[in-house]
């Protein structure tokens, strides 16, 4: 089933290239890091509620498409909206990868 992304909470903190996709306010029940450096968040009933993306626009540019499908089955969302909740203007200070 895949779910609306009618009001998630998306971030990026340039300073840090790390973006954050969160969609429920729900408590934190556990953390796991996967084999590309993804954060997933998961509620206390094991439910996915987010997404920590380390090095972003280092790891990332240029492949956003593959990104939010791992993100969008992950979160049970629709990967063209998670692409919408993406940054539009990345540092110009990070080297390409």
């Amino acid at each position: 089933m895949v779910r609306s992304i009618s009001s998630p909470k998306a971030s990026y903190d340039d300073l840090a290239d790390v973006f954050y996709l969160t969609l429920a306010t729900e408590k934190i029940g556990r953390y796991h890091e996967d084999e590309r450096g993804l954060v997933w968040r998961y509620s206390k009933s094991g439910k996915a509620i987010g997404v920590t993306v380390q090095g972003y626009a280092h790891l990332w540019r240029g492949q956003q498409r593959a990104l939010a499908t791992v993100i969008g089955h992950e979160l049970h969302l629709d990967p063209v909206d998670v692409v919408k909740t993406f940054p539009v203007n990345l540092p110009d200070w990070l080297p390409e990868p």
